[in-house]
């Protein structure tokens, strides 16, 4: 339930209203809280997401997690602004961009877990780590329940199109990827990734 709350009520809140009043192809969180006003509200994103991803990816990949909250924290403590402080303005978006790829960087990681964690044949467990990997990718080609897990992959690279697409398009990384990205990681955590805990048991998993 409080899964829930955050993914659909909280998140989607306070980051649509984080960007209330600015373009989201032409602006980012970091502009945003070039405000004095609106510095609080910043943090309190900063907060709210950072803590509860981290709550979730820690569930999976605890020292990716760790790593992820500490860049965050650093680029959030760091001041945003170019024309007083170029040095820190320039940390502060390589932190928070090297914070988002690693996020990115383990979605992807547990949405492809996702995909393959239906039961391997148990011949896979008699053969090296990376050969039953790619044994396993072929075997779920052609596995039903495989299939059925393929929405998991298909959100997370229609977020990234779009996101990249966006890019592209702005030149920036703009208010709408991020709010993108967000939205779409906590679907991923509340729909898709609690089965893996389920799978990591199994006797033949590669989890």
């Amino acid at each position: 339930m409080i899964r829930w709350i955050f993914t659909f009520v909280l998140l989607p809140f306070f980051s649509f209203s984080l960007t209330r009043g600015c373009n989201l192809f032409s602006s980012n969180f970091s502009s945003i809280s070039i405000a004095l006003h609106r510095r609080g509200e910043f943090f309190l994103w900063c907060l709210l997401c950072g803590g509860f991803f981290y709550s979730q990816l820690s569930l999976y990949r605890p020292r990716q997690a760790k790593c992820c909250l500490l860049l965050l924290t650093a680029a959030a403590l760091l001041p945003y602004t170019p024309e007083y402080l170029p040095v820190c303005a320039t940390l502060h978006t390589l932190l928070a961009l090297a914070a988002a790829l690693l996020f990115l960087y383990n979605l992807f990681y547990l949405s492809l877990q996702f995909y393959l964690s239906s039961p391997a044949p148990a011949r896979y467990s008699q053969t090296p780590s990376n050969t039953a990997f790619f044994s396993k990718l072929t075997h779920s080609l052609d596995s039903p329940a495989a299939r059925g897990r393929l929405p998991c992959l298909l959100l997370l690279w229609t977020s990234c199109v779009f996101c990249l697409d966006s890019w592209i398009l702005s030149g920036i990384i703009n208010s709408a990827m991020e709010i993108c990205l967000t939205l779409t990681a906590g679907v991923l955590f509340w729909l898709f990734f609690p089965s893996l805990r389920l799978a990591s048991n199994h006797p033949h998993s590669l989890l």
